[in-house]
């Protein structure tokens, strides 16, 4: 009886906890998965009285249907380019009042990203704080195809005036390729493996076969039986052995070697093709869903900070991170402030830095690919015309199930709690009639 009391103490203890917090402000953010420093969301929630709460979008279709269905009310979310101009056009999005941020200065990002987003995105600039970008590539692992063997195939498809690109589609070596599952990413690389733009649209013809450059690539991207399509689950497919080689954004690369103990003994490599590719930007953005302005912008400014505060010198001394910093650490993509770009690099001199082999790759720092092109939002039209053309590549092939057990958990610990919280209403209904 004693332990039946004692377990119900500590449940009501739990839920009066729960009561104290409900107070708080909370600010809803909409994320990547793995794409953010967790330790900064506590610093925040300490440091500002709130409750950070984190929901993870598995792509920019994703984010985008979320807020536009209002399925939270969302401060902050951290979409890509492309999707950052589709909100924007459709008032998703607030306009950033950059007075608000200290600690914004637009000279503070790198000049290879703000020249992209001047030729690319100079409508929607207004609407968004950069926050990290990279490029597209192909991550082979060594064990299943050498370093030697990789480039020869790049070799022997420039003789065949083929791009890069085509070595994911090798009908041949089919059975040991990953594809990314996002329908703008499958179908760019498909463009690109066609020397097109990412940036192809209906209007764009074939003509030796009459046929729209997205039929194209919807046939190209058909005619493969891929032996998975992931997003996330490439990088460790590769480096485990079950792909030899997968379409995969060059942070998750970059990620997948923060992982290993030793970069330059890693059994993974990556090629980014620098003819043509798509380089991306994320970015913090308000959506206007919002219903903590003042909040998000303190957010912002906080995971902008290039400053070490006195609070982290006195506690972590030499070890000290700014704000800005400790997050590009942690999430392993290239940071678009320039003066963390720049640190990074001296670090490489530190031999016990950890990023050796890793911040000097050429998948590491996008600025330098030639043939560089950001997504663009090309209407709804077009946008659909993506979408249903995914479906159709997509029908037949076996995507890998989503691992549920983490949903059976939680509805197994809802039950529980619904159990006892009813158990202690009965309890006092029952005291209550004693005490009559």
């Amino acid at each position: 009886m004693k332990k039946l009391f004692f377990f119900i103490l500590s449940i009501v203890l739990v839920f009066s906890l729960v009561g104290c917090g409900r107070n708080q402000t909370k600010l809803y953010i909409l994320n990547w998965d793995e794409y953010i420093d967790e330790g900064l969301l506590d610093k925040f929630e300490e440091q500002f009285n709130c409750k950070v709460i984190m929901e993870i979008a598995e792509s920019n279709e994703i984010m985008y249907s979320r807020i536009a269905s209002r399925a939270a009310d969302y401060d902050i979310a951290i979409p890509s380019d492309y999707m950052i101009s589709q909100m924007a056009k459709e008032g998703m999005l607030e306009k950033i009042n950059f007075e608000n941020l200290d600690n914004y200065d637009v000279d503070n990002f790198n000049e290879a990203l703000m020249a992209i987003i001047n030729r690319d995105c100079s409508d929607i600039k207004e609407y968004f704080v950069p926050y990290f970008w990279g490029s597209l590539g192909i991550m082979y692992n060594t064990d299943l195809i050498s370093e030697e063997e990789f480039e020869q195939k790049i070799i022997d498809l420039a003789a065949d005036g083929k791009n890069a690109w085509n070595v994911l589609f090798d009908k041949e070596n089919e059975i040991n390729i990953g594809m990314c599952a996002s329908s703008r990413d499958a179908i760019a690389c498909a463009l690109m493996a066609l020397g097109r733009s990412v940036n192809t649209t209906l209007d764009d013809i074939n003509p030796e076969t009459g046929k729209t450059w997205l039929e194209e690539a919807e046939a190209l991207l058909k005619g493969m039986n891929y032996k998975g399509w992931a997003t996330d689950d490439l990088k460790t497919g590769v480096a485990g052995g079950k792909y030899q080689m997968a379409l995969v954004y060059s942070g998750d690369y970059i990620d997948a070697l923060y992982s290993i103990d030793d970069p330059l003994e890693a059994n993974f490599k990556m090629y980014t093709p620098h003819e043509i590719n798509n380089v991306f930007f994320d970015a913090m953005v308000i959506p206007s869903t919002t219903q903590n302005k003042e909040l998000a912008y303190e957010f912002i400014n906080f995971m902008i900070d290039t400053e070490i505060s006195e609070e982290d010198e006195e506690e972590y001394g030499e070890d000290a991170m700014s704000n800005a910093y400790s997050n590009a650490d942690a999430v392993g993509y290239c940071p678009t402030i320039k003066s963390i770009y720049e640190e990074f690099v001296e670090a490489l001199e530190d031999p016990v830095s950890g990023y050796n082999g890793i911040v000097d790759q050429d998948a590491y720092y996008p600025g330098d690919i030639e043939g560089g092109e950001v997504y663009q939002y090309l209407g709804k039209e077009t946008y659909s015309a993506y979408e249903e053309a995914y479906k159709r590549i997509k029908s037949g092939t076996d995507e890998e199930e989503p691992n549920v057990s983490g949903y059976i958990l939680i509805g197994i610990i809802a039950v529980v709690f619904a159990g006892v919280s009813a158990y202690i209403v009965y309890l006092n209904k029952k005291e209550k009639g004693l005490n009559k």
